[in-house]
């Protein structure tokens, strides 16, 4: 019985660190969404076009 116990303890915690990595993937790929469009919006206002060189240029140099 114990041993059940155990494993079903283990699979818990595997399920938790799953989610825990999961949750911490998804939050990175939000935070690169959110910075890719601030920086399309900088581009947009400064009349810039908006390829991804030139919006990593204008992050690279927010002052203009």
């Amino acid at each position: 019985m114990s041993d059940e116990v155990s494993d079903f303890l283990r699979s818990v915690e595997r399920l938790k660190e799953r989610r825990e990595e999961e949750d911490d993937a998804r939050s990175r790929e939000l935070e690169e969404k959110i910075l890719q469009e601030k920086r399309e919006r900088q581009a947009r206002r400064a009349g810039m076009p908006t390829t991804p060189e030139s919006t990593t240029w204008l992050f690279l140099h927010p002052s203009l």
